[in-house]
């Protein structure tokens, strides 16, 4: 089994081979317990790449987990959604659906914030190796050389995420409810060892867990940059009352240090057991790792059905209880009022177009994570026809919630002045199928992981009567998440 694993993996992403599902039915557990369990990589000869496990109460039910990679599709550039669904398209041609899959075949991935930030290497198998904005003086002045100097080196780890690509798992775990199965995707003639290959895995994971003892780690917690943070957002205040833009949203990046690479795995476990009110996520590319918990959704398309919501406006929860004062004050900001009216405009401008009838409640709701606050208003539509969903992406993204507005110029100051690139950081992650639905989560929340540093990523957004150290605040409760999950001290 471990030796069919590795020739599989060995084989080129982007073979003309058909494949074909085979699938057994398996033990059903959620997404993080299976994910965990490291001896059914090993047993197969492939470490987990990716994870998904959708929000309680989403429409996106199934959670899954993939190991390897059978087939890989990439793009870059303003044209990145285009090339993704034209690839996307090509691959599902190429495969045989099978009878026991209980949906269309699916792809896995995700995209970067901006292509800007990042430059199409043809001789990189996984796409794209990033690169710094072209200069770091603009209009908007230099980025700032202390901040680039602690983060500079996590721009190299984005390399082989490359600015878009998705991918089918070579074993692919789904469940939901109590329905669970285990596929592999193979050309038909390794369709026999495959089945052979599942079977042992479904032994595996109905075996009693054993649980390992994680060896002690040490975790240095850089300082986050405040002096840098509180010019950023300075400046940023500064274009806003020249009126360059109303509003942009500024990231923050934390780098930890480990005394042993950190547990990845056990990582997006961690999230996915606390953090079921937000999409989990777990993206492996070559040695770096990009796993988070999201609470927004970017997009979700089931045939002419598609759900979206703005997100925008947050305020930190008190620990225990519902916490009624703070979801009050929450409620009567101006500040956090404009900031998400501005997300449900853009959304509207969006989506309107395609849509024949657009639903958005009139007065933001408070959606409460187990650290945050947020202002939520849930917008579904019917389309006037059947969209895919990266075109409805390519419209939407990046919307203000991560951007702002208006977004050329919010988008610009942003890469002009921020001091390492974003990566997948405010990009989307998620699926897609061979009808052109699928479900993409906005990629917050989040970390990039490499041997034994992580990068957490949080935003913040700066409109007008945004005060730094508040701003500041704000990011260090919304990474609070992701600090647990890796160990670290608050």
């Amino acid at each position: 089994m471990e030796s069919l694993a590795r020739g599989l993996e060995r084989r080129s992403p982007e073979l003309s081979d058909r494949l074909t599902a085979v699938v057994v039915s398996a033990p059903a557990a959620p997404a993080g317990q299976v994910i965990a369990r490291h001896t059914l990589g090993t047993a197969i000869g492939l470490p987990p790449s990716m994870a998904w496990a959708p929000r309680a109460g989403d429409e996106d039910e199934w959670s899954f987990v993939g190991w390897g990679t059978a087939a890989r599709i990439h793009a870059a550039g303003q044209d990145r959604f285009a090339e993704l669904r034209a690839r996307g398209d090509r691959l599902f041609d190429r495969m045989e659906r099978a009878a026991a899959l209980p949906f269309a075949p699916r792809l896995f991935g995700g995209f970067s914030f901006d292509p800007a930030q990042s430059a199409l290497d043809p001789n990189h198998e996984g796409g794209s190796v990033p690169r710094a904005p072209q200069t770091s003086r603009s209009a908007f002045g230099d980025a700032s050389e202390e901040a680039s100097s602690v983060l500079r080196a996590a721009g190299p780890s984005w390399g082989a995420f490359g600015d878009a690509s998705f991918v089918l798992p070579r074993v692919l775990y789904g469940y939901f409810g109590s329905q669970a199965f285990l596929a592999a995707f193979v050309p038909e003639a390794e369709a026999t060892a495959a089945t052979v290959m599942l079977d042992e895995l479904r032994r595996a994971l109905g075996a009693p867990r054993v649980a390992m003892p994680a060896p002690p780690v040490q975790v240095t917690v850089g300082d986050g940059g405040e002096p840098a943070w509180n010019a950023l957002v300075s400046r940023a205040l500064a274009e806003i009352d020249r009126r360059t833009f109303a509003k942009v949203v500024l990231c923050r990046t934390r780098h930890l240090t480990f005394s042993r690479d950190p547990d990845a795995p056990g990582a997006f476990a961690f999230l996915d057991a606390h953090f079921g009110d937000c999409t989990r996520f777990f993206f492996k590319r070559d040695a770096a790792t990009f796993l988070g918990a999201s609470p927004e959704r970017l997009l979700f398309v089931r045939g002419r059905r598609v759900v979206t919501e703005a997100l925008a406006g947050s305020i930190a929860r008190s620990r225990g209880g519902d916490d009624p004062e703070a979801r009050a004050r929450l409620l009567a900001s101006d500040k956090d009022r404009a900031e998400h009216t501005f997300v449900i405009d853009a959304v509207r401008d969006a989506l309107a177009p395609s849509c024949e009838s657009l639903t958005i409640r009139p007065t933001p709701e408070v959606r409460s994570l187990s650290h945050v606050h947020h202002l939520a208003t849930p917008i579904v539509g019917t389309l006037s026809e059947r969209s895919h969903v990266l075109d409805l992406v390519r419209r939407l993204h990046p919307t203000p919630a991560l951007c702002g507005s208006p977004k050329a110029a919010a988008r610009a100051f942003i890469l002009a002045n921020e001091p390492a690139p974003r990566g997948w950081y405010g990009g989307g992650v998620g699926w897609f199928d061979a009808r052109g639905d699928g479900a993409i989560a906005v990629a917050i929340r989040s970390a990039l992981l490499t041997a034994r540093d992580a990068w957490i990523y949080a935003g913040a957004g700066i409109v007008r009567g945004s005060d730094p150290s508040r701003e500041l605040a704000e990011t260090i409760v919304k990474e609070r998440a992701m600090r647990d999950a890796l160990g670290a001290p608050p």
